[in-house]
């Protein structure tokens, strides 16, 4: 995982948060649990 996949990731749960999509959820850990989830799945 690279600077840039964070800082999207980060930004995504930020924005997540804000409009209300993911209720009462702390944007970094959203953004942490997404990017272990995506490194789990195997890439095509």
């Amino acid at each position: 995982m690279d600077e840039q996949d964070a800082a999207r990731a980060l930004a995504a749960a930020r924005f997540d948060v804000r409009t209300g999509r993911v209720a009462g959820r702390d944007p970094f850990r959203l953004a942490w649990r997404r990017l272990r989830q995506a490194q789990a799945r195997p890439s095509t």
